[in-house]
């Protein structure tokens, strides 16, 4: 119940009585080179010791457990300090040796901030100032990244769903063309149904459905068709996207690239609003040799381009139809035009 208990040898007596340096220096080597190393010097729970040099007093933190070596040498010191008693043994002109220290076996939150302090570490953390500063600076950062990336995934979803369903519209003419003969015979300009004096739908009244079910509908991917509060016709696509022409005729049509309920329910039923943002206007206008109607003539369903000159420039401004000043009808061929990609300069956040 000495020194010796604590060290396994008589020389940890003599070294602590005033023993030459040298032997100290030994024993602690001899102690440091052990397979496996005392308790002493490699754990820092409550009832073990773990050496530690404060000037030049040598101190135990944990004590040997009111167990006295000799009264003419050592005598104990009782402190109170973090809620645990803490025993602190003394030893009269020990040597001047630097601490050894083993964590090897201590847990993170029980060793020592330095060799010369009795109360344990704390486990390395930030502080809630510092999480919520990085909370703030994250906050911020995805305040200014997130809309640019969702307007990113928007514009990738229309411009994708557009070329989509110009190709397959157009291949739907195509074989129409196989069973009916050339589209400027079987083409015909009809309206919506009609509605009755309180506004209600008349059901069957709708000459562009019963167009549309005979030749095109069967050449599409068309999961159901309805009728909207103007009597215009709309049909759903498989993919979520849906058509519809005017109410008064079917040579203009209204795409949605995605819900139209969405769409209708922000911006309204009628195409002023909402076009070149959540809806796209196309044309199907075979009929006409006229010069207004050139870019549709004799073609299929082409983005709107009714009386346009040709000039780039025009489908942003400067006609009733252009993208920006205008109607805005010419929105979908800025779009075309730009190899079915919304360009930079688009004046608009597009949406499905």
């Amino acid at each position: 119940s000495s020194l010796s208990s604590l060290t396994g040898t008589e020389q940890g007596i003599q070294a602590a009585e005033g023993g030459k340096a040298s032997t100290w220096r030994a024993l602690l080597r001899k102690l440091m080179e052990r397979k496996s190393p005392l308790p002493a010097f490699t754990k820092c729970v409550k009832n073990n010791v773990l050496p530690l040099r404060e000037d030049r007093n040598l101190g135990f933190r944990g004590g040997v457990k009111n167990k006295t070596l000799t009264s003419s040498t050592i005598h104990q010191l009782n402190m109170k300090g973090g809620g645990t008693q803490h025993r602190r043994v003394l030893i009269k002109n020990p040597p001047l040796l630097p601490p050894v220290l083993d964590y090897s076996g201590c847990p993170k939150t029980q060793r020592f901030r330095t060799p010369y302090e009795l109360t344990p570490c704390r486990k390395a953390a930030f502080t809630l100032a510092e999480v919520l500063i990085t909370l703030g600076i994250i906050g911020i950062v995805a305040a200014m990244t997130l809309p640019a990336l969702i307007q990113k995934n928007n514009n990738r979803v229309v411009e994708t769903r557009l070329m989509k369903f110009y190709s397959a519209i157009n291949q739907a003419i195509l074989m129409a063309e196989k069973d009916y003969g050339d589209k400027t015979y079987w083409y015909e300009d009809l309206r919506g149904a009609e509605l009755d004096e309180d506004g209600n739908i008349i059901e069957g009244s709708s000459e562009a459905e019963k167009w549309f079910n005979k030749y095109l509908k069967p050449y599409l991917k068309v999961t159901r068709t309805d009728t909207l509060s103007d009597g215009s016709l709309i049909v759903y696509f498989a993919d979520g996207s849906a058509l519809r022409p005017a109410a008064e005729f079917t040579r203009d049509w209204y795409f949605y690239p995605g819900d139209p309920n969405k769409c209708i329910a922000k911006y309204g039923i009628f195409y002023k609003n909402s076009v070149g943002i959540c809806m796209f206007a196309f044309n199907f206008y075979p009929r006409s040799p006229l010069a207004a109607w050139r870019y549709h003539y004799r073609k299929g369903m082409e983005p709107y381009k009714a009386s346009w000159d040709g000039d780039i420039k025009k489908l942003y401004e400067g006609s009733t139809f252009s993208c920006k000043t205008g109607n805005r009808l010419y929105c979908t061929a800025i779009i075309q035009e730009n190899g079915w990609k919304i360009p930079d300069d688009y004046p608009y956040k597009v949406s499905y």
